[in-house]
């Protein structure tokens, strides 16, 4: 048995044993004349047939798929095309009287069979069809919160955003999504909003506060907002979640309120002040002085900072002054004139404050009172010109005002506004009775218990309906204080304000609410709020989950709910939950855990949870999905590709997946095997790094990409890869493109064969068939060499010895004998040198040369030694920087050769009197690798640019018109090729190469 048909017999039992063990099951059809008989099976088909399949075995594919012509088809079209087919299908198991969802793999098998490979994929498609029904119910649920929702990453970049984020912000989103949040103009005011603060507080996964800001819309509006930071935990990654209500209209409201509330209790002083100055003016008795002295102290409490103000008057050469009285510079001051005598008011700020303008038109008024009830204290035009004006205070307000007797309901006095809103005129007031004729029985109660407190001295506020005369009813919030009249009768004067906008802003935020617990009732999640241990609400779904009923739930005792977590998880679940209901930070949102349903079946949970604030107190919000099926679903899926990743990884042939992009998606271990590489390391890698930088390697390699792109399948294509270590590789590669639903490219599936032994060995061949008519040539070229420059070397020899011979007895020829002495010394050395290089041309042509780790300063040093004693004769400077330092590379004793040569070079090729040769030793990196880079620069006659390549070929014997010896700069080439080093030739002067030459060595650098 030859080796061949020994490797093919062995690859055909590797094959049987993976088609039995297979994991898939696997079917074999074999092409028999026009039709398909099945003619073997593997245990997984065994398996999944219940035995059944071995009662079909023989039976044609048109018998038993009669019903199924596109399986019939497919058989066909794999079997005729030669290439694999992949199906998902709908399948009848007959002997299991059940249908399962099947991904379906035609392979051709030459030279006659298809395997039909079946994976059970039925549980991967529930599971995904549960997946997508559950991530499109959260995202419907998403998209339609009333509010808005924004997730970010840690950096502030814009992940997603549901679509109240676009009806808040204005932005769409594709503005927002992707985009940065600080690159957006939301902050009215950038100082208040401590954006650099809380972004360090997110970035050590500490929760901000919630806040309230003044935002811009996207058309420039501005808008309130609410705004809470959440972290989020999503596959191992943390998200901040920031969920933002709109609060303008309430904001608005607030300050409407805030604003009338402040006018109303600054009415309500100024009221105060001027009743009260009414009514000690009806003190009859009292002299305009005593009058005057009684209301002193009554002044300031009209004013915004009653305790800051202190009060002057001056009248009838008198003055009176309040309590704790002293003139500054913040002054308010009214002059006027009674019968002719001057009455002046000033009003004085004890500390810097402004005055408004409303108060400088209540001291106006204030003097005109005093004015009115001075001159006309006790006549009738006094009283007449003091009710004018208090009827003008009262209808100046916005707001109601009504004053009426408590005991009788009789309306005393109220202002043109209340005719306004209640729509009766001024005799239906006098006839009506107060609160029972304007508002209805509900309102009434509160009225009743309101006017209690006031007749008790207590300010009160109360909310009622007011009806108006056409039926209409308006809320309105009333402020109402008592006093006493003349008469020592009991009245009660209220102020009230409409809040229609207020109670507008107050039912939206209750529907808005009330259609996010609509959503929450709807949701596919069991939604739910715990606080002390009680669920104070929770939905229909929350019961489903947990397998207990709506009353079961709601009857359950503090922390009872621990009943259903598994004993196992129940210390982390118990101690998180715990934790959110004391507002704690420091927990962990995200998780999974299982419980015991009420019927004793363990599920798995995924838990979505935080601290809320509900009716005031923290409370845990959680929101929970039933994984139980998606986690056995991935289970599967993961075991079987855990069989399969491990034939992959197995498998003894190199098995690449390549990207669109050139990148390296996957590999097994033979790719390890064959280029030396880790896994890690190749998936690193762009494909186009694994080839030669040869014809057929990179050039191919690129051809074969494009092709894949297209669609194109390639089989068998030989290509020239390369080792770790810089080796070539010979593979026979096929790619197969994979394509996606749409048609497009996505990945290959490429298999390697290594070919390097077989190529080898063809070369080898071809290399011996080279070698041997070389020799020939080099035999020629050996001869041709000895013959011209030994005779030249023996022709100069001999004259040097003839003229020694005639200058012999002649003293006064001694110098000349001298000179012929060391010319004949030099042209020996000359021949020895001729001969060494012969001899290591040979040497080159060897198989192996052996190396060492060695100082490159050291053999400079030699050769600087050697040139300058072959050419005592000559002037000669050698400059070396840095040789003092050490230079390691791996070489042999040839590099002392190269070096010699290219000093030699830089000698000969000089017409100078003085030969100058400056080295300098740097390092250089080139494609990832360390070099020493020696530079011979000399002052020569230089190279020509058309001569700088050809004086390194072999057999080259010119430089610039003159003989030479022909082999030295090709040795020099050919010794640094072994060494993996590098030469070339550059000007001194870039430009002019006259002026001298640059002999760039490279060597590799070694540690």
């Amino acid at each position: 048995m030859t080796s061949v048909e020994k490797k093919f017999e062995e690859s055909e039992e590797r094959f049987k044993a993976l088609f039995k063990v297979s994991p898939v099951p696997t079917y074999a059809w074999q092409k028999v004349g026009d039709f398909f008989k099945l003619i073997d099976y593997n245990n997984a088909a065994n398996i999944i047939t219940q035995g059944n399949v071995q009662n079909h075995l023989g039976i044609k594919a048109s018998e038993m798929y009669r019903e199924r012509l596109d399986i019939l088809e497919d058989l066909s079209s794999c079997y005729e095309n030669k290439t694999t087919i992949d199906r998902e299908m709908k399948y009848l198991f007959s002997s299991l009287n059940e249908e399962k969802d099947l991904l379906v793999k035609y392979v051709f098998l030459p030279p006659d069979l298809v395997l039909v490979h079946t994976e059970d994929i039925t549980d991967r498609k529930n599971a995904e069809e549960n997946l997508k029904e559950s991530e499109e119910k959260y995202r419907n649920l998403f998209n339609n919160a009333p509010f808005a929702i924004v997730l970010f990453n840690t950096e502030g970049t814009i992940l997603d955003c549901n679509d109240a984020t676009v009806n808040i912000t204005g932005y769409s989103k594709e503005e927002l999504i992707g985009n940065n949040f600080r690159n957006f103009n939301f902050y009215v005011d950038i100082k208040s909003a401590n954006i650099e603060g809380r972004q360090i507080k997110v970035s050590f996964s500490k929760t901000p506060k919630p806040r309230e800001l003044l935002l811009y819309r996207k058309d420039g509006n501005q808008f309130w907002a609410r705004i809470y930071i959440e972290f989020i935990h999503m596959r191992e990654r943390i998200y901040v979640q920031a969920i933002i209500h709109d609060i303008t209209e309430q904001k608005q409201s607030n300050i409407k309120l805030g604003e009338s509330e402040y006018r109303l209790q600054e009415r309500v002083k100024e009221l105060n002040c001027l009743f009260g100055i009414s009514k000690i003016a009806e003190n009859q008795n009292l002299s305009s002085k005593n009058f005057i002295s009684e209301i002193i102290n009554l002044i300031p409490i009209a004013w915004q900072y009653p305790s800051l103000i202190c009060t002057l008057i001056i009248y009838d050469g008198n003055e009176f002054t309040s309590e704790n009285f002293k003139k500054t510079q913040w002054k308010l001051s009214n002059h006027i004139e009674i019968n002719e005598k001057p009455l002046d008011i000033e009003i004085f700020y004890l500390e810097d404050k402004s005055f408004l303008q409303e108060e400088a038109n209540l001291i106006v008024e204030i003097g005109n009172r005093l004015k009115t009830i001075i001159e006309k204290k006790n006549s009738e035009v006094a009283l007449k010109i003091e009710k004018q004006f208090t009827e003008d205070i009262l209808n100046s307000s916005t707001d109601t005002i009504f004053v009426f007797d408590p005991e009788t309901g009789q309306a005393v006095r109220w202002n043109n506004i209340f005719n306004e809103v209640t729509g009766y005129n001024d005799e239906e007031i006098s006839s009506m009775k107060a609160p029972v004729s304007y508002y209805s029985e509900e309102d009434l109660e509160r009225a009743s218990k309101a006017i209690e407190k006031i007749l008790q001295g207590i300010a009160t506020t109360v909310e009622l309906s007011i009806i108006t005369k056409d039926g209409h009813r308006i809320p309105y919030e009333y402020r109402a204080t008592s006093f006493k009249n003349t008469d020592r009768n009991m009245l009660i004067v209220s102020i009230g304000r409409d809040i229609t906008e207020r109670k507008e802003a107050e039912q939206k935020l209750k529907e808005s609410e009330e259609k996010f617990r609509n959503i929450a009732e709807q949701s596919f999640m069991g939604i739910s709020v715990i606080q002390d241990g009680v669920f104070k609400y929770f939905n229909e779904r929350t019961a489903e989950v947990n397998g207990y009923s709506v009353e079961e739930i709601k009857n359950w005792k503090s922390n009872e709910f621990a009943k259903i977590i598994h004993p196992e998880d129940r210390e982390f679940v118990m101690e998180q939950a715990n934790k959110k209901q004391k507002g704690d930070t420091n927990v962990i949102n995200q998780y999974q855990f299982r419980i015991i349903k009420k019927n004793g079946e363990i599920r798995w949970l995924e838990i979505f949870s935080k601290t809320i604030n509900y009716e005031g107190s923290p409370a845990d919000l959680t929101m929970t999905i039933d994984i139980t099926d998606k986690n056995e679903a991935e289970q599967k899926l993961k075991e079987s590709e855990i069989i399969f990743r491990d034939l992959y990884e197995e498998a003894p042939n190199t098995y690449f997946s390549i990207g669109i992009d050139k990148a390296i998606l996957r590999c097994n271990k033979a790719a390890e095997r064959l280029l030396g590489y880790t896994k890690d390391e190749l998936l690193k890698l762009k494909v186009f790094d694994l080839y030669s930088g040869t014809k057929d390697g990179l050039e191919k390699a690129e051809k074969v990409f494009k092709q894949f792109i297209n669609g194109e399948s390639i089989k068998d294509i030989e290509l020239q890869m390369k080792h770790k270590n810089g080796d070539p590789v010979w593979v026979s590669l096929s790619v197969k493109p994979i394509i996606d639903p749409d048609g497009k490219v996505i990945e290959s599936r490429s298999m390697v064969l290594d070919i390097t032994e077989r190529k080898y060995t063809e070369e080898a061949l071809k290399e011996s068939e080279t070698r041997y008519r070389e020799a020939y040539d080099m035999a020629s070229f050996y001869k041709d060499l000895f013959t011209h420059d030994m005779n030249n070397i023996l022709q100069i020899i001999n004259s040097s010895a003839e003229i020694i011979g005639l200058q012999l007895g002649d003293s006064e020829k001694v110098i000349i004998i001298e000179n012929m002495t060391k010319m004949i010394k030099s042209q020996v050395d000359r021949g020895s040198k001729l001969i060494s290089d012969v001899r290591i041309l040979t040497e080159l042509n060897e198989e192996k040369i052996s190396t060492k780790q060695i100082n490159i300063s050291k053999f400079l040093s030699r050769s600087f030694n050697f040139v300058k004693k072959a050419y005592s004769a000559r002037k000669i400077s050698i400059i070396a920087e840095n040789l003092d330092q050490k230079y390691y590379t791996i070489a042999n004793e040839l590099l002392q050769d190269a070096f010699d040569n290219i000093l030699i070079n830089g000698v000969k090729y000089n017409e100078n009197l003085e030969v100058e040769i400056n080295i300098k030793t740097s390092t250089q990196t080139l494609d990832g690798n360390n070099y020493f880079k020696i530079e011979f620069i000399d002052n020569g006659i230089g190279v020509p640019d058309d001569r700088k390549e050809v004086i390194f070929q072999r057999g080259n014997r010119e430089l610039k018109g003159t003989k030479g010896m022909g082999i030295g700069l090709s040795l020099v080439k050919n010794i640094l090729k072994i060494f993996k080093g590098r030469i070339w030739i550059e000007d001194k002067v870039k430009g002019d190469y006259t002026k001298g030459s640059n002999f760039v060595v490279l060597l590799p650098a070694e540690k």
